[in-house]
């Protein structure tokens, strides 16, 4: 696969993981600012999706450099290989063919990201980019071979990064604990492989009822006692940046998305702009109402995230 792929050796692999529904495929979303990876509260991927990422390049004349189109490459069902630059839209319903059916063995994606800054800490001095694996989720109970085929992805690598996706509600699953021994005994034997923590879904978490500090400070005890010390542990709200992104790309948006957005909004913007004053920038109108661009970017920030 990876021969087909041309994957450099050198590249520095991402491996997003989770116990389904806790929005491993929204935070890849919105690590990629385009709403390509299907997303669901059901089972969504079934098969590991493979995403080459490089940070925006000025200079970059690639047709699929610039936002909404991306560069898919396939291994189908006959092991024959080939690739077509096509929209996100179309990629997304190419992944799900794919996790339903028996059509491609293999979908790598090649796309650019302003958030590429969020992996520097990792390998700053990576020419060759980074490979996100969006795992599939650990704890289907009606298919246990997710377990297995993530575990068998994680075996083809000697280095790279876990992204460990939780969500408020689910940390003290049994499923996240036997992963999470899992990678903990990796990560002892293999100074190369490290580890962070996303706390998901934290729009979910009412603030005026409960301290966001001392809820992120339980799940570091809880890591803490499974072995992994002083652990890092970044807080989002991966839906928010994903609904942000579509409202400052000014994508059409589904109703659904309008309500999303309007509650996340309110969540996240904590800037009034009769104090910072007004900015440049071509207002745009929800429901006929106006924002402009640089709060829906700060409320951006904002969901993206709260450190511990």
């Amino acid at each position: 696969m990876f021969d087909k792929f041309k994957i450099s050796k050198d590249v520095y692999p991402i491996f997003v993981v989770g116990c389904m529904s806790s929005g491993k495929s929204t935070f890849i979303n919105a690590l990629l600012e385009s709403d390509i990876i299907p997303s669901s509260n059901m089972a969504c991927t079934g098969k590991p999706v493979f995403i080459t990422l490089r940070e925006y390049d000025e200079f970059d004349n690639t047709q699929w450099h610039s936002n909404g189109v991306c560069k898919c490459n396939i291994i189908d069902y006959n092991d024959n290989f080939s690739e077509c630059i096509i929209s996100d839209k179309s990629a997304k319903q190419m992944i799900s063919d794919y996790n339903d059916t028996d059509m491609y063995n293999y979908i790598l994606l090649e796309k650019r990201s302003s958030w590429t800054e969020l992996l520097c800490d990792v390998h700053p001095k990576n020419e060759n980019g980074f490979l996100v694996i969006d795992t599939p989720g650990v704890n289907n109970s009606m298919n246990d071979s997710h377990y297995k085929e993530t575990k068998e992805i994680i075996s083809k690598f000697n280095k790279g990064r876990f992204i460990y996706v939780i969500t408020p509600d689910s940390f003290t699953s049994k499923d996240n604990k036997n992963m999470l021994d899992y990678i903990n005994s990796l990560i002892k034997s293999n100074n190369k492989f490290r580890i962070d923590f996303i706390m998901n879904k934290f729009d979910i978490v009412d603030f005026e009822k409960e301290n966001p500090y001392e809820l992120l400070l339980e799940f570091s005890e809880l890591l803490e006692s499974i072995g992994f010390k002083e652990p890092k542990i970044t807080a989002v709200s991966s839906l928010a940046s994903v609904i942000f992104s579509k409202v400052l790309m000014r994508e059409k948006l589904t109703r659904n998305d309008i309500v999303t957005f309007g509650n996340l909004y309110n969540k996240y913007n904590f800037y009034n702009s009769r104090e910072y004053g007004d900015f440049d920038g071509k207002k745009i109108t929800i429901m006929n109402k106006e924002y402009l661009p640089y709060y829906i970017e700060k409320a951006k920030d904002n969901a993206f995230g709260y450190n511990i």
